[in-house]
């Protein structure tokens, strides 16, 4: 999702960045700045580097689990088409 083109179009400075963190990774928002958002003129550094941290782990994340589902369908097509190539040489002999 294109967050700084749509949702959080038109917003400025710190409001800007909270929708930014938000629509990114609500998750990672909550966890870093769900207690105390970024207020008028705050830089925190700190704060924005676990930011990126906890998205790029949580992103890490999904991918490892999309990669594993496509390991495990592509195993099962392998495994079908197997089977099939079995029972049509069993046809054929």
């Amino acid at each position: 999702m294109d967050c700084e083109r749509t949702i959080c179009t038109g917003l400025r400075d710190e409001t800007r960045t909270n929708c930014l963190y938000q629509c990114i990774s609500q998750d990672c928002f909550n966890e870093v700045y769900g207690h105390d958002h970024v207020e008028e003129g705050e830089v925190d550094t700190e704060r924005a580097r676990a930011f990126s941290v906890c998205f790029r782990r949580t992103f890490l994340q999904e991918q490892e689990i999309r990669m594993d589902r496509v390991r495990r369908e592509n195993a099962e097509r392998r495994a079908a088409l197997k089977a099939a190539s079995a029972d049509a040489a069993g046809k054929v002999a």
